[in-house]
């Protein structure tokens, strides 16, 4: 559930952010409503903060060691081995 909100944050973040100014706007007795929202901008900086969220995501998620070659899981003597990774013999 936490991983599906982290995926969607980062793109409703600028619509959050300005549903909260209507609020406050409104509060403040000015006239604020969805009807003039700046869509394009709202849209494209969810966008941008989706990309920035999934480079952040990838630059720190924990790296395992990729050299080698992937050997799937089997079934040997009526068993299932699982898949592992055979070091490249370098």
């Amino acid at each position: 559930m936490l991983r599906k909100i982290l995926q969607y944050l980062p793109f409703l973040l600028p619509f959050i952010g300005y549903a909260i100014y209507i609020v406050v706007a409104r509060f403040a007795g000015r006239d604020a409503s969805w009807r003039g929202a700046p869509w394009l901008w709202l849209t494209g900086a969810g966008l941008i903060f989706t990309v920035i969220a999934l480079l952040g995501f990838r630059a720190l998620e924990p790296q395992r060691g990729t050299g080698g070659d992937y050997v799937p899981p089997r079934l040997e003597d009526g068993r299932v081995v699982p898949g592992q990774i055979v070091p490249d013999k370098r």
